[in-house]
Parts: C-alpha cells; sequence; structure tokens
C-alpha cells in the first residue's frame, strides 16, 4: 500500500511540474495584448498607397530595433501541416526569441483585405510602433508566384519590383531605430537568440571574424570597417542551403559579346563561379560565435545597422555592379545582392553568423 501510495504521489508530483513548466511556458511566449484604446492610429494615403501608423497613446518607450516584413497576401505566410499561418503566427515567431513589447514592426502587403486584417489585428498586438502598408505594386510590375519567380526571362523584374516595395516599406517605417531586421513571412522557425546574437555583433568594437585558411582570399578588412549587414544561413525541407543570395567569392563577368548583347538588350543571367563559396560552405568553418565576411546577402533573415538606411543604403533596383553610360544597367547585384557593392563604399561590411545559427523556410 505504502509503495503504491508513493507511486501515486510521485505521479501526482510530476504532473504538477509539467502543468507548471507547460503555463510558464505559454506566460513567456504569448503575444501580450493591449486595450484598443490604447492605441493612436493614423491613416494617410500617399503615392497610390494607403499607409497606417499605430502607436501608444502614454508610453513613453522609444524603441531602438525595427522587424519589416513583405507580403502579397494571406497566401504569403505559407502553410504549415496544411493549415494557413497568419500574421499572429508571426508574431507568435518573434516574441519567441525577442519581446515585441521592445520592437517597432513594419509590415506591407499588396492586398487590401490583408492592410485591413493587419490594421485590425496589429492595433490589440503590443508591438511598441507599428507601420501597416497597403501597396498595390507598379504599373508594368507583377508579382510572381511559384517557379515562375525563379525563370530567367522575368527574375530581373521580379527583384527589381521586390526591390521598390522593400526600399518603400523601409523608408516609410524607420523612425531613428539602430537595427534593422528583415525577415520572410514564411519563415516559422528561427534559432533562440539569433536577433540578439546579430545586433551583438554589430555593435562590437572587435567582433569575431573568423579567418580559416579555406577563406583567406576573400576574409579581408578594411582599417575601421564596421559590421553593418548579417545574415543566416536559411533552410528548407531537405535543402540546407536555401538562400543563394548570400554568397563569398567571384561572380562570373560577361565577355565582350556578351557586353554587346546587354547593349542590346539581351538577358545575362547573374552566376557565381566554381570560387563562390555559399553559406552551407562557411557556416561549418566557423564556431557560433564567429562571423565571416560575405560579399552579398539575401533576405530570408538580414540584420541592416540603422545608420546605414540614414547614409542613403537602399535596395538597389538595377543590376548595379558593371553600370555604364552606355547600359540601361549592369549586369549583376539587384536587389539584396546589390546592398555589400554599395555599403562597402561606405565604410560597411557583409557578414555570416557561423556553426550552427539558422532560420527555416516552410515547405508548401
Amino acid at each position: 500500500m505504502a509503495i503504491i501510495l508513493s507511486t501515486k504521489l510521485s505521479l501526482i508530483i510530476v504532473s504538477l511540474v509539467l502543468i507548471n513548466i507547460i503555463f510558464y511556458t505559454w506566460i513567456l511566449t504569448r503575444v501580450p495584448d493591449v486595450a484598443p484604446e490604447t492605441r493612436n492610429l493614423v491613416e494617410t494615403f500617399v503615392d497610390d498607397a494607403r499607409i497606417c501608423k499605430i502607436t501608444s497613446i502614454s508610453s513613453p518607450f522609444n524603441p531602438d530595433t525595427l522587424v519589416l516584413v513583405l507580403t502579397k497576401n494571406a497566401e504569403s505566410w505559407g502553410k504549415r501541416n496544411n493549415i494557413n499561418r497568419s500574421i499572429q503566427d508571426f508574431n507568435n515567431l518573434i516574441n519567441s526569441t525577442y519581446p515585441i513589447a521592445n520592437l517597432s514592426l513594419g509590415i506591407l502587403t499588396s492586398n487590401l483585405t490583408e492592410y485591413k486584417n493587419y490594421t485590425a489585428v496589429l492595433k490589440e498586438v503590443a508591438w511598441e510602433r507599428i507601420t501597416v502598408i497597403y501597396h498595390p505594386g507598379y504599373r508594368g510590375s507583377t508579382h510572381r508566384d511559384g517557379e515562375e519567380r525563379h525563370n530567367n526571362n522575368v527574375q530581373k523584374e521580379r527583384r527589381r519590383l521586390l526591390a521598390r516595395l522593400r526600399n518603400y516599406l523601409m523608408l516609410s517605417a524607420i523612425n531613428g531605430e539602430k537595427h534593422i531586421f528583415w525577415i520572410d513571412a514564411d519563415i516559422h522557425s528561427i534559432t533562440n537568440g539569433i536577433l540578439q546574437k546579430m545586433i551583438s555583433h554589430s555593435e562590437s568594437k572587435t567582433p569575431n571574424i573568423t579567418f580559416s585558411s579555406a577563406l583567406k582570399k576573400r576574409i579581408w578588412i578594411k582599417s575601421g570597417e564596421k559590421v553593418g549587414l548579417l545574415t543566416a544561413r536559411c533552410l528548407y525541407g531537405d535543402n540546407p542551403n536555401y538562400d543563394l543570395n548570400a554568397f563569398s567569392g567571384p561572380r562570373v563577368h560577361p565577355n565582350a559579346s556578351e557586353i554587346k548583347a546587354l547593349k542590346r538588350g539581351e538577358i545575362f543571367v547573374p552566376r557565381g563561379t566554381n570560387a563562390t563559396k555559399f553559406m552551407r560552405n562557411l557556416t561549418h568553418l566557423s564556431s557560433n560565435e564567429e562571423i565571416f565576411r560575405l560579399d552579398s546577402v539575401g533576405g530570408t533573415l538580414l540584420y541592416i545597422r540603422g545608420e546605414l538606411i540614414r547614409q542613403g543604403l537602399t535596395f538597389p533596383t538595377l543590376y548595379i555592379v558593371g553600370t555604364d553610360w552606355e547600359l540601361s544597367e549592369g549586369w549583376d547585384g539587384i536587389e539584396t545582392e546589390g546592398l555589400c557593392y554599395v555599403a562597402k563604399t561606405l565604410g560597411y561590411g557583409c557578414y555570416g553568423l557561423g556553426g550552427s545559427w539558422v532560420v527555416e523556410h516552410l515547405v508548401n
């Protein structure tokens, strides 16, 4: 009898411990609500866009970190376990690693219904400062979905549109923040603490940069150069390196005949060489406490120092590498791939997080 009672008591104690763990995990990760009457909403109509600014009426807090997310419509959040995700899932994801009450949020959609939905949902969520934008896109430019968006004949115009919309959102939402994060809408998992780690590297006066022998030809630091941009490896199902816009090393230059073809308006496809290294080739050469030099970054998770934006860094809306007075644009470096090309002229470098830091895209 004593053994039975002891066993039952042990089960009760274990159950109570599990309940407490679940409860406190929920308390720590749940997105805090706010009363709508404590929020101030101001909507303006600018260009072809609608912009809604949501702020706290009485809070004196001025966040130093801004999170930005670009969406097309409700499908941009993806599906998990065959269930549609939403803005609420994004709120939960960010709050699980960084309290959103200490952050600003900027979000753009090209769907008016979603704009109204975002505004209704976010006015009751405790982001300190929020910018919601409806932007229909630009005449002659359209969003591309699925595999079609990777086709060579549409890639340049797709990236140009993304750059224009990213710039519109970023320049409309920034309000003195020191740290800017771009996060893809369909990212469903991020290594806990990754945002804080990126900020720590950017603020360090002596960043821990790997000098692996495999990278010695590409890793070099200019005197006084600051960490300006950071990205992390992105998983996509069984693909360990989804974002190929982040790389280190040389790219293919067009030859003389290809330059002539460019002047005739023909397509040159930007691509790497055998010496180009991607995130999957670099992270295992460094530890979780190290970063490594990149020549280009992607946008799945991207950190940018706010001061760079205030100095004029934006997403290039053309192929900025190889520009010439006789060409309408160059042959490489559009959107995220052109950021580092410009940032280095301002004295800032681009880097990737070493070791096991990752974000994960949904497989739709």
